[in-house]
């Protein structure tokens, strides 16, 4: 999804994942935070403390630092994981932790990151999981309430049946149950127990009193003759409210009465009601649904818990067998009966657990529960009886079954996204999986604009056609235009239809042929307070429900995300295969495409490739915007000549290129001469475009592409050796006329300049190679002034700071300019030092003495000399003698003392 990153600047990037729909943040190779969409800073806003710091720039170690509500160990997980993608051991991984915000409330993560090594990004993407995690949690809640039920219940069954046996003695039975108790508390391993009884203490081998403690009176005769007293050690467990729960409170009520009864048996030798009278006095108490059954399965007792739940009244059932009170639903169920599970726990003395298991209620509805059966044992451990207790779990069981549908939806699309399918690839698949998620037998999908009120057909079920006669569909419909199915638009809400075939005011039919419709579900897909969508399935076999509308929504909106995703992917490597300035495709684009055309149905194939004579002059005198300038216009003429079929690009700096597929040499040849004639239109100021072309045609597949290459680039090689001087001269000419334009380097200076220099470099007695380059360097000593701005160069007034600062830039330009030309790159070294002073004050480098080449030194001098005695635009001339007392005062600081004397002797002497 986010190949090829460094094609673009960061504003465009940033542009890109602030249109994704999660929150995204990359990383540099260093683990700094590069750049993230708003999604992300808007969630990071809300887990920091130090929010003035969270910025570009920052490091995500630091980041994590400064988190609020994150564990050490999540925190050295995302380090570790961040850091072994940074070294390229692994190029993935993910992890799901919770995060609270500073006013303490719970969210849930999952960040997936992924490292891109063509790029050197780490690229993390953000999903909060929250309510996900609260179904589950609520799931696993209501399984632990049950089984923390299950453990109380058999607490009771336990105490029940040894406190109605008479061969304890009361020290025993205390000290049994004392021990026995904390392994049926929420927390075991932190719980100590103690009976009291008169002044008698039986306590568990570990006894500590702390704070945490849930105490019940044993009472006998209305009289307190000791306590149930239960502790939480305080040290292991940390609290800041009660920390026992209210079950657990009840159930240490029922175990002090058991003990009471069971002191009072002993003590006044009666036969008392068995504890079991409690066991079920409690069971009738509690929120879960319990039956009491016989051996045989016959109901003796039915809460009114199970009553609900059931359906069934107390009086109806007491007498009936279990199966008609607990009506197994054997269309969704093919477990035994509930009878069979009873026998099983009367034979085997053990207890039965039955998960989700699904129920007809009296009134044919389903339910969902979670059951346990448990055996009744009496004084001699025999079972007498069985107790059922179940917890209807219907709601958590409808979440529970979406929550599966939706990530089994979500997993096929992230599946098929990561496997690059194209858009329409995958609106195809997820209309195909709302058909199959829903039942239904034909679907169609349309996005909607608001604006113009109007529907485009995205996709439609291949089942359509297997019963269809239609040949076309309509690709747009009007709103006005559409029949009922477009109610989801004009009431905004979804539609269900289960009697198609019923008269409907607002029903307009189909096209003759069309497949039958018996059934209609249509939901909108909404974003941002807008319908940006319409999905429709029709034929399910039974009615389309509610929950239907609940699960097509849910996924059609998982969908949308994806979807966006995709098109952001496409976007970015849309702009990741093009050049940034030329808006032509990039090297990277343009070698794979060689690669994809070296096929034998492209041939014959050939490419040109265009130089810019001249650019880097260009770009050394005006700047790069002049030479981009220059490659734009290039890039246009390009687009301009070539074919729909051709595939242009930027091949190098100052190079272009176009792929001709299925292009023989003389058509090649006759593009190349068009682009030719169209460039030779072109100027920029004064100066000409002009362009050397290399062209090469593959005619043989077994050729290797690039060989192919090498020999369009061999070919234009050589015509730039003849082109490419040429054009360089010419301009240089039109450099030196646009300065005598907008300076007062006239000819009239050049020519008084060259004289003067020819005669005073004879005088000194130059050789003939050094007159020649002295007067092509009194000629073009000033070149780099063509770059200054008119304005400056003609000022009357005194430069400003920054003024002049411009002006001492244009020593190094003329350098740059003369390289570049095999005719001056001699005496560019001579241009870049002219101005130069004796004692070393001068510019650009601050050379002094004879550091600075003769010829410098020479044009210095007479330089001066001819601007003083000619009238400028900023100052009037001054005379001959004036001017040479000024060089003979100036020499030894400006000038070279030595020159300065004998040119001075020159001027006089030829008066």
């Amino acid at each position: 999804m986010f190949r090829n990153i460094a094609n673009y600047d960061k504003d465009q990037l940033r542009s890109i994942i602030d249109s994704l729909p999660v929150s995204v943040c990359i990383l540099d190779k260093k683990g700094n935070i590069e750049n993230a969409n708003e999604l992300w800073f808007d969630l990071s806003k809300e887990f920091y403390f130090d929010k003035q710091k969270l910025n570009c720039g920052l490091s995500y170690f630091d980041y994590l630092n400064e988190l609020c509500g994150i564990d050490n160990e999540t925190k050295t997980k995302l380090r570790e994981g961040i850091n072994i993608l940074i070294k390229k051991e692994k190029n993935n991984f993910e992890l799901t932790y919770p995060l609270y915000t500073l006013n303490n409330k719970e969210h849930w993560f999952t960040v997936r990151a992924n490292y891109y090594p063509d790029d050197h990004k780490v690229i993390l993407i953000y999903e909060e999981v929250t309510e996900k995690k609260q179904l589950e949690n609520k799931y696993e809640s209501s399984i632990k309430k049950l089984q923390e039920r299950i453990k109380e219940f058999e607490c009771l069954n336990k105490i029940s049946n040894v406190t109605a046996r008479d061969d304890y003695t009361l020290e025993e039975l205390f000290d049994y149950i004392v021990n026995m108790l904390p392994s049926y508390w929420h927390y075991p391993e932190n719980v100590c127990a103690r009976i009291i009884l008169e002044d008698k203490k039986f306590q568990t081998s570990f006894f500590r009193e702390t704070k945490w403690k849930l105490s019940s009176e044993i009472i006998v005769n209305d009289k307190k003759v000791g306590s149930l007293d239960i502790f939480y050690i305080e040290e292991s467990v940390q609290y800041n409210k009660d920390p026992f729960l209210a079950e657990e409170k009840e159930l240490i009520k029922s175990i002090s009465k058991m003990l009471s009864n069971f002191v009072i048996r002993k003590k006044y030798k009666k036969e008392l009601t068995e504890s079991r009278e409690y066991l079920q006095t409690t069971m009738m108490s509690v929120g879960d649904g319990i039956i009491s059954t016989d051996t045989s399965g016959v109901v003796i007792n039915i809460n009114q818990q199970a009553e609900r739940i059931t359906g069934s009244a107390n009086e109806a059932s007491i007498g009936r067998p279990i199966d008609e009170i607990l009506l197994l639903n054997n269309d969704d169920d093919d477990r035994e009966s509930i009878s069979n599970y009873v026998n099983k726990a009367i034979k085997t003395g053990e207890k039965v657990f039955l998960s989700e298991i699904s129920i007809l209620r009296k009134d044919r509805q389903q339910a969902q529960i979670d059951l346990s059966i448990i055996p009744v044992c009496n004084d001699k451990n025999d079972i007498t009886g069985i107790v059922i207790t179940f917890s209807d779990i219907t709601e958590q069981k409808m979440a529970k079954d979406e929550l599966k549908k939706n990530e089994k939806g979500l997993e096929k699309l992230v599946g098929l996204f990561q496997k690059a399918l194209s858009i329409q690839e995958l609106q195809d698949f997820a209309l195909e999986e709302a058909v199959n998620l829903t039942g239904s037998k034909l679907g169609h999908y349309y996005e909607y604009d608001e604006r113009n009120k109007e529907f485009k057909l995205i996709s439609f079920t291949k089942n359509v056609m297997k019963n269809c006669d239609v040949k076309e569909f309509d690709k747009s419909i009007k709103l006005e235009d559409a029949g009922i199915w477009a109610e989801t638009v004009r009431q905004r809400i979804p539609v269900v239809i289960n009697d198609y075939e019923a008269p409907y005011l607002l029903k307009k039919g189909y096209p003759n042929g069309h497949a039958k419709i018996r059934r209609y579900m249509g939901v909108p897909i909404i974003r941002g307070n807008k319908i940006v969508a319409v999905i429709g399935v029709a034929n399910k076999e039974n009615f389309y429900t509610q929950n239907d509308v609940l699960q097509l929504t849910l996924f059609m909106d998982k969908v949308w995300e994806v979807l966006k995703r995709k098109q952001a992917e496409k976007e970015l490597k849309y702009i990741g295969s093009k050049d940034k300035l030329t808006k032509l495709y990039n090297r990277s684009y343009i070698d794979e495409k060689l690669q994809t055309l070296n096929q034998t149905e492209y041939l014959p194939l050939s490419i040109i490739i265009i130089d810019i004579n001249g650019l880097k002059i260009i770009n050394d005198t005006y700047g790069h915007s002049k030479g981009d300038e220059l490659l734009l216009k290039t890039a246009e003429v390009i687009k301009k000549i070539s074919r729909n079929k051709d595939i242009t690009g930027r091949w190098g700096g100052d190079e272009l290129i176009i792929l001709m597929p299925n292009t023989d040499m003389y058509m090649a040849e006759d593009i190349s001469k068009k682009i030719k004639n169209e460039s030779s239109e072109i100027f920029l100021d004064s100066i000409k475009l002009k362009i050397s072309l290399g062209r090469a045609t593959k005619e043989d597949v077994h050729e290797p592409y690039e060989q192919f290459v090498k020999r369009a680039e061999d070919r234009l090689n050589k015509n730039k050796l003849g082109e490419s001087e040429s054009s360089k001269s010419d301009i240089i000419s039109a450099l030196l006329m646009t300065l005598k334009e907008k300076s007062d380097e006239t000819e009239a200076h050049a020519w008084r300049m060259t004289k003067l220099c020819f005669k005073f470099g004879e005088y000194l007695g130059l050789s003939n190679s050094e007159l020649d380059s002295l007067s092509l360097l009194a000629t073009i000593h000033d070149i780099g002034k063509v770059a200054i701005a008119e304005d400056i160069l003609k000022k009357p007034a005194k430069l400003t700071q920054k003024e002049w600062e411009k002006i001492k830039e244009h020593p190094e330009i003329g350098r740059r300019i003369a390289s570049s030309s095999v005719d001056l790159n001699h005496i560019a070294e001579e241009i870049a030092t002219h101005h130069e002073r004796w004692d070393g004050k001068g510019y650009p480098y601050g050379l002094k003495g004879e550091e600075i080449p003769l010829l410098s030194r020479i044009i210095a001098i007479v330089d001066t000399f001819d601007v003083m005695t000619n009238k400028r635009s900023y100052k009037e001339a001054v005379s001959q003698e004036e001017a040479l007392n000024e060089i003979k005062r100036c020499a030894g600081s400006q000038f070279d003392p030595e020159l300065a004397r004998k040119f001075i002797e020159v001027i006089k002497t030829s008066k």
